[in-house]
C-alpha cells in the first residue's frame, strides 16, 4: 500500500475463492471517510494465485502473483479513477520484493522454480521501458 498525490492505493488477496484486487481510495471531505474511486477487481493473477509483492512508483504499480509461475504485472495508475493492467510477463518462480531502478527497470528478489515449488534465491531485472511488453533483462537463481 502507499499514498500518492492524495490517493491511498492498496493491493489485496482474498480467500474462498482466491482473488486479488487493486483499490484506489480518496478521502471524502464531507464525511472524513475513505471512498473507493478506482479499482481492478479482475485480471490480477490466475486461479489460485496470491499476491507476493507490490511496488507503487508514482503513476505505475508493479504486482507479482504466484502459484507455480510468476505473473509480473505493469499497472497504469495515471488515471486513479480507471487503473489499467498495461502489461504482463509470465516466468517461473516469483519476486517477493520489487525495487525501481531508475525509470525503466525493476529489480525483483524472490525464489526460483523447481517442479512447481520454490528453489533458491532468484534475482531478476525487469525492463519496463515498454509498459505493454515487460521483459526480463537478466536473472540469476543462487
Amino acid at each position: 500500500m502507499d499514498e500518492y498525490d492524495g490517493y491511498f492505493r492498496v493491493v489485496t488477496s482474498s480467500w474462498s475463492p482466491i482473488h486479488n484486487e487493486l483499490y484506489i481510495l480518496q478521502e471524502d471531505e464531507s464525511t472524513d471517510e475513505l471512498k473507493i474511486v478506482g479499482s481492478i477487481k479482475q485480471g490480477l493473477g490466475k486461479v489460485n494465485e496470491t499476491v507476493k509483492s507490490v511496488r507503487f512508483n508514482e503513476d505505475e504499480a508493479y504486482v507479482v502473483t504466484f502459484e507455480q509461475t510468476d505473473p509480473f504485472y505493469v499497472i497504469n495508475l495515471s488515471n486513479p479513477l480507471l487503473p489499467i493492467v498495461e502489461g504482463e510477463l509470465i516466468i517461473p518462480g516469483y519476486s517477493a520484493y520489487l525495487q525501481p531502478l531508475g525509470e525503466n527497470y525493476i529489480l525483483g528478489i524472490g525464489y526460483g522454480d523447481s517442479d512447481g515449488g520454490t528453489a533458491g534465491m532468484k534475482i531478476a531485472i525487469f525492463d519496463v521501458s515498454d509498459k505493454s511488453n515487460p521483459v526480463i533483462l537478466g536473472e540469476e537463481v543462487i
